[in-house]
């Protein structure tokens, strides 16, 4: 899990991201996806934000999605 711009990235050790704004009141999902289709393995890896891109790990494969505001 990774806190950035009042939100939490998590992803699962079953390979769902999730986006998540936490209020006073409850968690409100903003979005999520697999990321992997061929889950076999589960994943341990925190994601990470670097200068306005997510990077996701699943064993030998990096992920790459830009976060930027548009």
């Amino acid at each position: 899990m990774t806190y950035a711009d009042g939100r939490l990235y998590c992803l699962s050790q079953e390979g769902e991201m999730a986006l998540i704004r936490p209020t006073p009141d409850r968690f409100e999902f903003t979005g999520r996806f697999r990321l992997v289709s061929d889950h076999d393995k589960d994943v341990w890896a925190h994601p990470v934000i670097l200068d306005g891109r997510l990077y996701l790990r699943y064993h030998d494969r990096l992920f790459c999605y830009d976060i930027r505001a548009r």
